[in-house]
């Protein structure tokens, strides 16, 4: 399977490089210094997972992941804040959808567990949105087979009260057999 795509967004260069040395590898990091740049990454680019820092200048993290969901509904979205800010939270999770609250400092392991877990449920998230898909059709075609047999039984019960051996009559009921598919 194809490594998952992360998208890092943080006002501070060495915070995204502490991510990205955190991560490590397994993962094809992208990476923007502000919202703007993270938005626009989202618009080129098929993101897994979203860690955002709250508080940058321009965009706040909520209100980046609030957009962010809008682009990419699947990603999963992290929010990251050193400071505690109970309001952006309550509009990260109301308006962003996060999937996890980070406060920095960070423990390493846990940030990696916790983004390897979000990658995971990324990719549930599509494999059942695919299987969902699947199914769909699996019972249209279905539904359709079930019409055809209908229509089918219908005509042999029809030309069964029928009596008629002629040549004449057995190329009327070819003829109607044809046609009753359609």
């Amino acid at each position: 399977m194809a490594e998952a795509t992360i998208l890092l967004v943080d006002d501070e260069p060495l915070v995204l490089r502490a991510m990205a040395r955190t991560l490590g590898t397994g993962y094809r990091l992208l990476q923007a210094t502000d919202g703007a740049g993270g938005l626009e990454w989202l618009g080129k680019e098929e993101v897994a997972v979203i860690l955002a820092d709250q508080r940058m200048p321009g965009l706040s993290g909520d209100a980046f992941l609030k957009r962010a969901r809008s682009l990419q509904p699947e990603a999963v979205r992290i929010l990251i804040t050193g400071y505690a800010d109970i309001q952006a939270v309550v509009r990260a999770v109301n308006d962003g959808g996060i999937y996890f609250y980070v406060e920095k400092p960070w423990e390493p392991e846990e940030l990696r567990l916790l983004v390897a877990n979000a990658v995971e449920h990324y990719r549930l998230q599509r494999e059942n949105r695919r299987l969902v898909e699947q199914l769909k059709q699996a019972n249209q075609n279905l539904a359709e087979e079930n019409r055809r047999l209908q229509h089918s039984l219908a005509a042999q019960v029809q030309f069964d009260h029928i009596v008629g051996e002629s040549p004449a009559m057995q190329a009327v009921f070819q003829l109607v057999k044809k046609v009753i598919p359609t």
